[in-house]
């Protein structure tokens, strides 16, 4: 109990004079805690009027960035402190407690072996006690210190910031700046170029050793294994200080680009400067992980070298290739760690310039949405020069075939289609054209007409797709496939429309029904529109227009009352008085279709007596009519015999009804 309580006695004295220590420091700091942020040599470079240089401005982002670190390391401090206070407090509660039991036994009456045995635990419980209140009152001081850090670390970030506002719509990047950046970078380059090349050489002299270690046959011994570990250490040290060469190169070019987005007031010179540094920035992310996981594994390869060192027995000659490659490793390390760091501070920067772009945009007069439009813009050209495919074309050239390769993009896709549409439509307008010409000029007719512009409708649509792909510079061997594919297709999954299609083809070449006619076929009856590839039109009397397969025109019976000529025998029927003037009748019937211009006068028109029925005399007149599209045969009945009931009435002539006789027998 003596020796703890001289260890406690001693550990307290050590927690006071760490108390004075932390109180003197704390007096300074409170001190000291005020100063101005306008001291800092920093913000006095950036007192002067605009415009700054991006070097001080820079300089400030990278002090404020410092400072806001500082600020979240010293609130996760005080985080941490907080807790330990908690635990501290619980731990003097129980002390506390402890030394209030081990004073019960100091008031009763105790022999002197136990009265003094007391007296030590007590002393001991009142010392813990008094250590956990010195160790609650360090931690309070550094709560405390950490307020006022924290306080003063705002109130720095806040004039920092406020600083960096002003400034940074004015920060200009001079020829003379931009100048001496690119050659720090070149030197950077430089100097890593000749450290690359002693490596090289060290390398060079690690692989003479292994192979002057390998020459000697048997199994490989152990430093020719560790020379072999050492080449591969070398390699990856030379890549990775290779790495930091390219940043090195890439940060001249950096501030080039830099420099376009500050003075340069060309917006598609900006936006393409802006896409190569998004472009490197996603670059130097993914080398920031490359090298951290290359410095996991080697965390890994160190510990187990460490200890393999550390655990070897012998002399120099065992321990010094072995300690060679932890040198290497360690080396290594380092340089991956100095790439992760390089690629982290130009990402940073990076992030800061293109941050930087909206108010530099206002600042050149062109504005946020000018800016906008200039991005799309450069997205629609990006997407309009994107390849789709890339088409093989042979092509003989001095006697040789030449296999020559033509990239097919959005923008050539979308002009071939647009050509195409455009002539299509001038093919068209062109073809309806000739077609009224021939009706009109050269008294074609309207069915020859429609054949003639349909066919040359299909011919020129060929020659004009043909002559669009060769504009476009697109290999019909491109298609070659899709014909294939096409043509299984048709095969399997198109039978209909290829019957209809090969039905139309024949209809077109046998003119056995054109446009004009008319035709009945089942229940439809009307004047043939138009016959495509597909379909014919119908147009019915009813004025309903009927699309019909051509498949039905060949494969079912189909009546075409036009097909030679556009005469229509019709024929109507009457019933007369008996004892009526069968001489006078004819000529009147035949008077009255002879008046009607649409009834034909060859062959003439014929009167006939059919029967003598049992109420009246059975009479027919039986006439031709020519069929057009403005009159048609029911039309010309109808007028026919409206005429012919007047001359009857006006003749006296009778139409009977129907007689019969009834006779009735009563019983």
């Amino acid at each position: 109990m003596q020796s703890d309580r001289q260890r406690l006695q001693d550990w307290l004295l050590d927690l006071q004079r760490e108390r004075v220590e932390r109180l003197e420091e704390l007096a300074l700091l409170q001190a000291t805690a005020k100063s101005a942020a306008a001291a800092d040599p920093i913000v006095e470079s950036l007192q002067t009027p605009p415009p700054y240089p991006v070097s001080a401005v820079d300089a400030l982002r990278d002090e404020l960035d410092s400072v806001q670190e500082k600020l979240l390391a010293a609130q996760a401090s005080q985080r941490a402190n907080q807790t330990e206070l908690q635990n501290l407090n619980a731990q003097l509660k129980a002390r506390a407690a402890l030394a209030r039991r081990t004073a019960e036994p100091s008031l009763s009456p105790l022999k002197e072996p136990d009265a003094n045995r007391a007296h030590a635990e007590q002393e001991i419980a009142s010392l813990l006690q008094q250590i956990a209140e010195a160790e609650i009152a360090l931690v309070s001081l550094d709560l405390r210190r950490l307020g006022l850090e924290m306080a003063a670390l705002r109130t720095r970030s806040t004039d920092l910031q406020s600083v960096l506002e002003r400034v940074l719509p004015h920060q200009q990047l001079s020829a003379a700046e931009l100048a001496t950046q690119q050659t720090h970078a070149r030197a950077d380059g430089e100097r890593l170029a000749e450290e690359i090349s002693r490596l090289v050489k060290r390398q060079g002299e690690h692989r003479a050793e292994r192979e002057r270690l390998a020459s000697h046959g048997g199994a490989p011994s152990r430093q020719a294994l560790v020379m072999a570990l050492m080449v591969k250490t070398d390699e990856a040290t030379i890549k990775g200080l290779e790495h930091l060469r390219m940043l090195s190169n890439v940060s001249g070019d950096v501030w080039e680009r830099r420099s376009i987005l500050l003075n340069s007031t060309d917006q598609a010179q900006r936006r393409r400067a802006v896409e190569a540094l998004t472009e490197l920035k996603t670059k130097l992310a993914d080398l920031r992980s490359l090298a951290r996981n290359r410095q996991d594994l080697l965390s890994a390869e160190i510990r187990a070298q460490r200890a393999r060192v550390e655990n070897l027995a012998g002399g120099a000659r065992e321990r010094g290739p072995e300690e060679a490659l932890l040198a290497l490793l360690l080396q290594q390390s380092a340089t991956d760690e100095r790439t992760e760091l390089a690629a982290a501070r130009l990402q940073r920067q990076l992030s800061r310039w293109l941050d930087d772009q909206d108010g530099l945009g206002s600042r050149l007069g062109n504005g946020r949405l000018a800016w906008l439009l200039d991005s799309l813009a450069g997205v629609a050209t990006s997407i309009w020069h994107q390849e789709l495919l890339v088409a093989e074309d042979v092509t003989e050239v001095d006697g040789r075939q030449v296999t020559v390769k033509y990239g097919v993009t959005v923008g050539k896709s979308l002009g071939l289609v647009a050509t195409f549409v455009l002539g299509y439509w001038l093919l068209a307008w062109l073809s309806r054209f000739v077609q009224r010409q021939l009706v009109a000029r050269f008294k074609v007719s309207d069915a020859h007409a429609s054949m003639v512009q349909r066919w040359s409708m299909i011919g020129l649509s060929i020659a004009l797709l043909l002559l669009t792909l060769n504009l476009a510079r697109i290999p019909l061997s491109m298609f070659a496939f899709a014909g294939g594919a096409l043509a299984i297709g048709v095969g399997f999954g198109a039978q209909t429309v290829l019957k209809n299609f090969i039905s139309g083809l024949i209809l077109l070449f046998e003119r056995k029904i054109r446009v004009g006619d008319i035709v009945e076929l089942g229940s439809i009856t009307g004047h043939v529109t138009s016959i495509d590839l597909r379909a014919a039109t119908v147009l019915g009397f009813n004025g309903v227009e009927a699309l019909i397969p051509n498949a039905n025109f060949i494969e079912h019976q189909v009546i075409n009352w036009t097909y030679s000529n556009r005469l229509v025998r019709r024929e109507f029927r009457l019933g007369v008085a008996y004892g009526t003037n069968l001489v006078q009748l004819q000529s009147l019937l035949l008077a009255a279709a002879a008046a009607h211009s649409h009834v034909a006068s060859d062959p003439a028109p014929e009167f006939f007596l059919e029967d003598f029925g049992q109420s009246a005399l059975d009479v027919a007149l039986v006439y031709w009519v020519e069929l057009d599209d403005q009159m048609n045969s029911r039309r010309v009945g109808s007028e026919l015999r409206q005429d012919i009931y007047a001359r009857l009435a006006e003749a006296g002539i009778s139409l009977p009804f129907p007689q019969h006789d009834v006779h009735l027998h009563t019983a």
